[in-house]
């Protein structure tokens, strides 16, 4: 593993954590290894193409760990769960934006319908600000769809990061979070009072629970046309940035949406 990926794996806080006394082989092993013990207000380094990689290194070496002996002793059981039974690849769903009055990390008020996306092509993640096992992964697969999208240019296109903490992720939290990791002005932070975002949450089909138990998942969709596809676990931001491309042409959705999402 190259120096550069090390960098990209460790938790900030724990940049500049190396014992004087340590051979270098030793401060090789130690950088390299996933922690779980992250400083929770410093999310890791998502930025790009890079950040996925690293992250999606990050997160198999820690869903593939042996299950701690009690379940309130493995902050990775719930995932364990959802992607043990989460189909293969992407599947077309419904989804009907129940018009709940969210906060932007600007503190201003969104209306979560149709209209706030006009004929644009919406990329929704849930995550939370505290998280510290698959947020960080979910959040550099969102960093690497917006480098892509970016690419490709255009402005029909728009990425979206819904709390599923409402009571911590305040606006304010929530934009400095958003900014360490690089989201442009295309990828907006929502929260909220905590019945408008557990009404939100469940017209995606997140269910409620604790936030730490939430499902690791990824929905596409075009508000307009009520066209939708969902990956449950960590999709390649390849594939989900082309279902953005062919969500935008309805005639290509129809035909090769599900087989290309795949």
């Amino acid at each position: 593993m190259d120096t550069t990926t090390r960098k990209y794996l460790r938790p900030r806080s724990q940049a500049a954590a190396q014992p004087p006394t340590q051979s270098r082989g030793q401060a090789r092993r130690a950088r390299a290894a996933p922690s779980l013990q992250a400083d929770e207000a410093a999310p890791y380094s998502v930025r790009g193409s890079r950040g996925f990689a690293v992250a999606a290194l990050w997160l198999a070496a820690a869903l593939a760990a042996p299950s701690a002996p009690a379940a309130d002793a493995d902050p990775h059981a719930a995932h364990r769960a959802a992607l043990a039974a989460a189909p293969a690849g992407a599947s077309a769903t419904a989804v009907s934006l129940p018009g709940t009055r969210l906060r932007q990390r600007d503190g201003r008020e969104l209306r979560l319908d149709a209209q706030a996306f006009g004929d644009r092509v919406v990329v929704i993640d849930f995550v939370f600000t505290h998280c510290t096992t698959i947020c960080p992964a979910l959040t550099a697969i969102m960093s690497a769809v917006q480098t892509r999208l970016q690419r490709d240019g255009g402005a029909d296109w728009q990425l979206l990061s819904l709390s599923v903490d409402p009571a911590r992720d305040t606006p304010a939290r929530m934009d400095a979070y958003a900014t360490r990791v690089g989201a442009g002005e295309r990828w907006w932070w929502l929260t909220g009072e905590r019945s408008e975002v557990e009404r939100s949450l469940r017209a995606f089909g997140v269910p409620a629970g604790a936030p730490e138990d939430h499902a690791p998942m990824v929905l596409v969709g075009h508000p307009a046309s009520g066209r939708w596809l969902r990956w449950v676990g960590m999709p390649d931001p390849l594939q989900v940035a082309a279902a953005v491309r062919q969500l935008r042409d309805p005639a290509r959705a129809a035909g090769e949406g599900d087989h290309a999402a795949h």
